[in-house]
């Protein structure tokens, strides 16, 4: 029995993941560039608007994207899946251990500042988004 658990450890092999070709990475940067429309939605300032420069993969043009607050716009796809992805910020939480008494950080929620919510890609699942909305404090 041994024997056998030896040999199947000596033929086991953990394929690596696949480097992205040349073609792959032309595809997405290409398939970043494809404009959809959808509503910008600002979390964090609500009624404002968000200006930031934009560069999705190398070689690309650096770009200013302007977005306003709850209105219909058409943006490139890459600036959606980065609003929907990247745009987040995490709040971590303290916890005594009950039975030592000993203070411990948690990884806590994640928090969306910015969504972009599109109506052209609705079945692309990285346009999903990450978190939950920021509650704005209130002034």
């Amino acid at each position: 029995m041994a024997e056998n658990v030896k040999e199947v450890e000596k033929n086991a092999t953990i394929d690596k993941p696949k480097k992205p070709t040349e073609k792959d990475l032309r595809y997405e940067a290409d398939r970043d560039k494809e404009m959809v429309h959808g509503v910008f939605k600002n979390h964090e300032r609500p009624g404002e608007k968000l200006e930031f420069w934009f560069r999705g993969h190398k070689g690309h043009e650096i770009e200013k994207i302007t977005l306003y607050d709850g209105e219909y716009t058409k943006i490139p796809l890459g600036v959606a899946r980065h609003l929907n992805k990247n745009c987040y910020y995490t709040i971590d939480q303290y916890a005594l251990d009950p039975k030592s008494g000993t203070p411990s950080v948690e990884a806590g929620k994640k928090v969306r500042r910015f969504s972009f919510y599109t109506t052209s890609y609705s079945d692309l699942e990285d346009l999903s988004e990450v978190g939950v909305p920021c509650m704005p404090e209130s002034r």
